[in-house]
This record gives structure tokens, sequence and C-alpha cells, in this order.
């Protein structure tokens, strides 16, 4: 006879927008009716890291054209959209060291996120993609060796988890920071035995160890010594 516990139920996050109601379903439907378009959008990113950079620069560049030619309901989705596609293209540049682009595609999908979360507070599971997208910021100011810009990007990260800045403003004009997070995800009605749903935002230790594992990830390049602030 076995002793082991059973493993907690694992949900994606459309699962826990859909928990929310009824304009959450709706909303999940819309996204259901554009998956393909979505993994469309996300393909590419491993056969960049992969390292094909023509192949994937070639799907990329198929997926905008699938992007451009796309309607959706809700203004919230064409921003997440957005937001995918962006930090997919980004990191293609990334990996060709096209800095500026690969910059400009970063910022971008920071405000589209933005844009989305403003639209419904339902996406509240999306939110601390900003801060890995943040971090990417980090790492192409870090390549270029540009100090103060890569220092800047690392607070801005540090700042959301620790609530000196809000990820966003939700539609009903409250700011939306790290323990309003947690208390949205403390709330679905999950069993008891799948909480903590986001460890990593709703464990203030874990938290902290999360964050500061990430931006010391940041300064590990080899060849040369980062200059501290």
């Amino acid at each position: 006879m076995s002793h082991t516990a059973p493993c907690p139920p694992r949900y994606r996050w459309f699962d826990l927008v859909k928990m929310t109601g009824a304009d959450g379903r709706r909303w999940v439907a819309e996204y259901a009716r554009v998956l393909p378009l979505v993994n469309q959008l996300l393909a590419p990113l491993e056969v960049l890291r992969r390292g094909d950079l023509q192949g994937g620069g070639e799907m990329v560049e198929r997926a905008a054209e699938a992007l451009a030619t796309t309607r959706v309901e809700h203004a919230s989705l064409a921003a997440l959209l957005d937001r995918w596609y962006l930090g997919v293209a980004g990191y293609g540049h990334y990996a060709r060291e096209e800095y500026d682009q690969a910059d400009d595609c970063m910022r971008r999908a920071v405000e589209r996120l933005g844009d989305a979360l403003a639209q419904h507070g339902f996406l509240v599971p999306m939110a601390d993609d900003a801060f890995e997208l943040i971090l990417h910021r980090a790492r192409i100011a870090r390549n270029r060796r540009r100090w103060s810009e890569m220092w800047a990007h690392l607070d801005h990260a540090a700042a959301l988890r620790e609530e000196r800045r809000p990820y966003a403003t939700l539609p009903c004009g409250t700011p939306l920071v790290t323990s309003t997070l947690a208390g949205w995800f403390d709330a679905l009605p999950v069993p008891a035995e799948a909480q903590p749903l986001a460890p990593h935002l709703q464990d203030p230790a874990e938290r902290r160890r999360n964050t500061q594992g990430s931006l010391r990830g940041i300064l590990r390049l080899s060849g040369f010594a980062i200059p501290y602030p």
C-alpha cells in the first residue's frame, strides 16, 4: 500500500481566469478560438533558442502576418497577443545582437501587458510576466555594457516584487501590486492542497528567494566583472 500523498491538481492560467465568473469564461472562449494563433506566435521561441536564427526568424515573420489579419472581440486579448508576439520577436533580435530592436520589443511588450491588465482584472495571473520582460531589458543592457541602464531595469523589476511600483492599474482604479496578486490567488475556489498556486508571489520568503535569484542571474556573465552602482 502506497503512502505517497496525491499530487495537487495543476491549473493553467486560463483555468484560473474561468474560475472568476461568466466574464472570465467568455474571455477564455474567445482565447480558445485564437489558440492556433497563440501557438504560432510562441512556436518560434524554441527554434530560436536552439540557435536556428534563420528558421526562427522566418516563423516570426509568418506569425506577424497572421497576427495582423486576426480580429478579436476583446481589446485585452488583442493586447496579450501583441505582448506574446513582441516577446518572441524581441528574443529573436536579442539572439542576433540587434539590441535596439530587442529592447524596443520588450518595452512595448510590457506596455501591451499593462493595457491588457487595465481592461480586465481577471487577467492578473499574467501580471508577473512584466517582471520577466523587464529582466530581459536588463540582459540587453548588460550585453551592451550599459551598466546604469542595466541597474535601472533591475531596480524596476525588484520594485514590482517589493511593491515599490505597481504592475498596472486595474479597471477599478486600484494599483495592482504583489499583495493584490497574492490575495487573488489565495481567494480562488481550488482545493486547499492546490495552494499556493504561485508560491513565488503568495509566500513572502519564497518571493524574496525567487526575486534575488532572478536578479543575481542577470549578473552572471563570464569574461569580465560587472561594476556595481
